[in-house]
């Protein structure tokens, strides 16, 4: 859905609510206690800064995990910058000025649930590894081996 917030002076502003996704590098070294940092960035190489700006409002954590921020089952948002910048590129405009671009950038560091592994895959892995001697212990004409094993 898009929104636009027009103002008294003319102003149109366009909202858009886009979902992107990214490739980012995971070092599973330290599995499942490993944490991430994810860089991505955001330019607009048809516009200059006077024509389109890039910008973010959300100079804290708290006002990014407002509405729109939907919590994940098995990773915590632990950290999220904007790392922007205005870059000037070889690119002249209509006044023979030199063009210049935003290039925003934002690092975004997760965490993984470290309960959401334990629960998953090592307490039933711990049961099946205790259950499985229980086997060795009945007698072996018991019907029950079978439905243990």
């Amino acid at each position: 859905m898009h929104r636009v917030r027009i103002s008294n002076t003319g102003e149109a502003i366009l909202f858009l609510d886009p979902i992107y996704t990214f490739p980012c590098t995971l070092d599973i070294r330290r599995y499942p206690f490993d944490m991430h940092t994810c860089n991505t960035s955001f330019a607009s190489w048809g516009y200059s800064v006077e024509s389109l700006d890039i910008w973010n409002n959300m100079t804290q954590l708290g006002p990014l995990l407002g509405d729109n921020y939907v919590p994940n089952q098995q990773w915590d948002l632990v950290d999220f910058r904007e790392l922007s910048e205005v870059i000037g590129y070889g690119y002249w405009d209509k006044n023979g000025d030199l063009a210049f671009f935003k290039h925003a950038k934002y690092s975004i560091t997760v965490k993984r649930k470290v309960a959401f592994i334990v629960l998953m895959l090592i307490v039933p892995a711990v049961l099946l590894c205790l259950l499985t001697p229980v086997v060795f212990w009945l007698p072996p004409d018991s019907t029950e081996k079978i439905t243990i094993g």
